[in-house]
C-alpha cells in the first residue's frame, strides 16, 4: 500500500541506497555527475559473503552542478557525499551539513518564503558541496597513496603526500604540530592551516635534517662523567 504525503521540502539522507539519482531519470532531469575513489576495502565486525559488486567507501554525487533540479528536494548527508568510515568524519560533516541547511530554513523564513522556492535547493547543494569539500579532500588524498586506487588524482597529490608525511613524522614529538594537525583532522581548521609559518618552518626543517643539511643541536655536556662532591 502506498502513501501519498504533501510536503514544502523532502530530505533525502538516504545514505549509498539514495534513490534520488534514479527519481531525477524518471523525471526526465539530467542525471548528475558523481565522483568515486575506488579503494577496493571495506570492513565488518563479523564474517559476511562478499556482494559480486562491493559498494566503494568513497563518493561524490555532483549535485550542485546539475542545470535543473525538482523544487522542495534537497539530498543530504552519505547520499550527497560519502567517505572512508576509517577517518570518522562523517558523523561531523552530516552534523555541518545540518547546521547548514538549518541557516538556510531560518534565512528563507525570514525572507517569509518557503523552502520549495525555486532555486533553495540549487542554493542549499551548493553551500554543500563547500562543507564535503575539505573532508573528501583529506580522505582521497591518503587513499590515492595506494597506487591500486583507482580515480583521478587531482594536481598537487604527491606534493601533498610529501608535506603530510612530514606531518605526521612530526607529530609524534613535537605538540605544536599534533595539535595543528588534529584541528584539521576533526574540521575544526582548513587544511591551509598547517602551512602556516610556524608549522611550514617545522616541516622544513625536519626535512632538511633528514638530509643531513642540518644538524640537530648538541647538548651542552655529551660523553663526560662529572664527578664532585655534592654537599
Amino acid at each position: 500500500m502506498q502513501e501519498k504525503i504533501m510536503a514544502d521540502l523532502v530530505v533525502d539522507a538516504g545514505g549509498p541506497g539514495s534513490h534520488t539519482p534514479q527519481w531525477l531519470r524518471g523525471l526526465n532531469y539530467p542525471r548528475p555527475e558523481e565522483t568515486t575513489v575506488h579503494i577496493g576495502l571495506s570492513y565488518a565486525s563479523r564474517t559476511y559473503t562478499r556482494p559480486p559488486q562491493p559498494r566503494d567507501w568513497k563518493a561524490m554525487i555532483i549535485y550542485e552542478k546539475l542545470p535543473h533540479f525538482p523544487d522542495g528536494l534537497v539530498v543530504i548527508g552519505d547520499a550527497f557525499c560519502r567517505f572512508d568510515p576509517i577517518f570518522g568524519q562523517g558523523m561531523t560533516v552530516a552534523a555541518k551539513e545540518a547546521v547548514a541547511l538549518g541557516d538556510m530554513l531560518s534565512a528563507a523564513k525570514a525572507r517569509q518564503q518557503p523552502p520549495n522556492t525555486h532555486g533553495f535547493s540549487g542554493q542549499f547543494h551548493k553551500q554543500l558541496a563547500k562543507v564535503v569539500e575539505t573532508p573528501w579532500m583529506l580522505a582521497t588524498t591518503e587513499a590515492f597513496r595506494y597506487p591500486q586506487v583507482a580515480g583521478k588524482r587531482p594536481v598537487g597529490t604527491r606534493f601533498n603526500h610529501w608535506y603530510t608525511s612530514q606531518i605526521f613524522e612530526l607529530t609524534a614529538g613535537d605538540p605544536t604540530v599534533y595539535s595543528a594537525f588534529l584541528q584539521v583532522l576533526h574540521l575544526l581548521k582548513e587544511p591551509t592551516s598547517l602551512f602556516r609559518p610556524a608549522i611550514l618552518w617545522r616541516v622544513l626543517r625536519h626535512q632538511m635534517r633528514g638530509l643531513g643539511l642540518m644538524h640537530r643541536r648538541q647538548p651542552l655536556v655529551e660523553n663526560q662523567t662529572v664527578t664532585g662532591d655534592i654537599s
